[in-house]
Parts: structure tokens; sequence; C-alpha cells
């Protein structure tokens, strides 16, 4: 569990051991250990986008090292059907044998594209995903307060 949801939780529990106030239904909360935790949120949130900042590069450098490793199949391939070319007896059968390999070579190449972005859009659907729960609690929090605030008036 992130530290940013750790101390959401720690506000929700402040908010829940707080005193009730008697004949109506509202309690009394320390603004000061409330504002504390929304001050060690805040805090954290910085580091959680710098994560999924982290985690986009990651993904850019996953789709580079794919390109690269599919660029090296279809060289190492064409360099051999070059090479089979050369060879007079066995030219045909080179040059079948090239294409095929050039093919399978594209097709592994298209596959780990494909894979590599499923993968990555994985990851960032999650992060995106605790990311809005994040958000939707840290604002179910501002309410509770802004309710609390404007009660206790």
């Amino acid at each position: 569990m992130n530290k940013a949801y750790e101390l959401l939780e720690e506000l929700e529990a402040l908010l829940e051991k707080a005193t009730p106030v008697p004949f109506v239904a509202k309690s009394l909360v320390s603004v000061e250990d409330a504002l504390e935790i929304l001050d060690e949120i805040k805090q954290e949130l910085p580091s959680e986008i710098e994560e999924a900042q982290r985690i986009v590069q990651n993904k850019t450098q996953i789709l580079i090292e794919a390109q690269n490793d599919a660029e090296t199949l279809v060289n190492e391939a064409e360099k051999k059907m070059r090479m089979m070319i050369d060879e007079n007896e066995i030219t045909r059968a080179a040059t079948k044998e090239a294409e095929t390999i050039l093919e399978n070579a594209q097709t592994t190449a298209k596959e780990i594209r494909i894979g590599t972005q499923k993968y990555t859009d994985n990851i960032l659907h999650n992060l995106q995903r605790e990311l809005n729960e994040l958000f939707k609690h840290i604002e179910n929090n501002r309410e509770e307060m802004k309710s609390m605030g404007q009660n206790s008036d």
C-alpha cells in the first residue's frame, strides 16, 4: 500500500474517532491533526506522480528496445538473405528461406510491439485506477472537512 493511501486511512480514522457533539449529528475533530495529515498527503503526491512518470518512461524504453530488437531481427534476416543470394547453386532456395525468415522476423517484431503496448497500457490503466481512487478518497475527506467546518459555525 502506498504512503498517500495510508495517510488517507489515518485521516479517516481521525474522523471516525472524532468526539460527537450532543444533540447534533456533528463531531469535533482536531483541525491541527487533520491539517497535518493533509500536509503529509500533499507532500506524498509528487512522489506518486513521479512514479507514474517513471512508468511512462519505462513504457517508452520498452517500446524502443522492442523496436531495436525487431530492427536487429530484420537486419539479420536481410543480411542472411543477401549472403544466400550470392551463392549461385542455392539462390532460389536461399531467397525463399530468407523471405520466410524476414516474414517471421517481421511477425515476431509486430507481436513484440503489440505485447509491449498491451503490457504498458495495462500498467498505466492500473496506475490510473489507483490514482483515481486516491483522488476520490481525498475529495471525500475534503468534503467532510468542509462540512464539518461549515457546521461548526
